[in-house]
């Protein structure tokens, strides 16, 4: 039998990694920008986890699914919007998973940062009346606007709802508005503007208003010459248009009143 000499070398095997980068720290509704590199990887996928990293959606930490298909790690890169639901938080991870193996991961951690809507306006308006409201948001994208009567309303289902200030969506670069009120609006002062996240009722802002009665007020001389032209002035709360009549004895509020005299402006 003949012999034989083997040659075998040696062989260093470097395991399979991915590293990855992301925002350090969003506010909920925006952005997040994610990159990763793969060392011996082909495809990842990509979750959002909180209290730790997660490798899959059963995990416990599992939060969202940033990308659930399979990513070619050639992408390198994916922006994902996050939802104004996310509440905030400093525990947040992204975590870029080989699609194929588990095992293999990166994660980044992330801080959240809850939406926000913040509302500036009057704290009393009188019912007629124009009240102007302006707004910013942080995360929120665009807002609708309701008037509630004794508490919060997020819908028209509420009970405190009064009417929908803006029921169609307005974005927050469109700040401000003006609502215009109807004299028939009963006075009170429990009155509440809210503001909704126009993805969903869950980020909103409330304040409290005021709603005075319409009203009229006069200024004339307090004797007059018949005959004799007069000044007749007058400032407005609510009211855009008044008819002016001369009484005798008591009010009166229209022609058909046993007070009324005569017309002294009968137009608008």
């Amino acid at each position: 039998q003949g012999s034989g000499v083997a040659h075998c070398p040696s062989l260093t095997v470097t395991g399979a990694s991915i590293a990855v980068s992301a925002t350090s720290s969003i506010v909920a509704g925006e952005d997040l920008f994610v990159s990763w590199t793969c060392a011996g990887t082909t495809a990842v996928k990509i979750w959002l986890c909180k209290g730790g990293d997660c490798v899959d959606t059963s995990s416990a930490k599992y939060k969202a699914s940033i990308s659930s298909i399979n990513r070619p790690c050639s992408d390198s890169n994916y922006t994902w919007t996050t939802p104004t639901t996310l509440t905030g938080a400093g525990d947040y991870s992204v975590c870029v998973v080989d699609a194929w193996a588990k095992t293999v991961y990166g994660c980044k951690t992330v801080t959240v940062v809850g939406a926000t809507i913040a509302m500036f306006m009057n704290s009393r308006f009188a019912a007629g009346e124009a009240l102007s409201i302006s707004w910013t948001c942080s995360g929120t994208k665009a807002v609708k606007a309701l008037l509630c009567k004794g508490g919060t309303c997020l819908d028209r289902n509420s009970p405190n709802f009064v009417e929908w200030i803006r029921g169609y969506r307005m974005g927050c670069a469109e700040s401000p508005m003006v609502y215009a009120s109807k004299t028939s609006l009963p006075a009170a002062n429990n009155y509440l503007v809210c503001l909704i996240d126009d993805a969903g009722p869950h980020i909103f802002k409330c304040t409290t208003v005021g709603v005075s009665a319409p009203s009229v007020a006069i200024t004339v001389d307090s004797t007059i010459t018949a005959n004799v032209a007069i000044d007749i002035a007058w400032t407005c709360a609510g009211t855009t248009n008044v008819k002016i009549y001369l009484c005798k004895g008591a009010i009166c509020a229209d022609s058909s009143s046993a007070s009324f005299n005569q017309w002294i402006v009968n137009s608008k």
